[in-house]
């Protein structure tokens, strides 16, 4: 399993998170992205611009709201994003394999009560 040479390593794990959920999410604001991936807002913005001067996401101001900024991914950024999630695709394939099917549902309630618990104390400002 020597995923990791597979991987275009152009950003870091903050910024390809955050480009997923763009190229998932296109025309999404800076606070679905705080939201959804549960970072601070000097955070977001920070990844944003990396994210932007790189090539991997353009923004454009909202028609309605002059001052909300929609997010979309360039080509480059779906690319990256594409190339990306088969090598993850490939990877959660390989590991689910190892697995039986009770194993497989035990590590998705735990998994799924860690971001629970995540989620809460995110939304409680700790």
């Amino acid at each position: 399993m020597a995923y990791l040479p597979l991987f275009p390593i152009d950003i870091g794990p903050q910024q390809g998170w955050s480009l997923a959920f763009i190229c998932r999410h296109p025309g999404c604001k800076s606070n679905s992205i705080m939201d959804g991936l549960m970072l601070k807002k000097s955070t977001v913005s920070e990844i944003l611009t990396i994210l932007e001067n790189e090539g991997f996401i353009s923004s454009s101001i909202d028609k309605d709201d002059k001052r909300i900024k929609k997010l979309y991914p360039t080509e480059k950024g779906m690319q990256y994003y594409q190339s990306t999630k088969k090598v993850l695709d490939k990877f959660e394939k390989e590991l689910s394999s190892m697995l039986e099917e009770d194993e497989k549902n035990e590590f998705l309630r735990i998994g799924e009560k860690i971001l629970d618990k995540l989620e809460e104390e995110n939304k409680n400002g700790r």
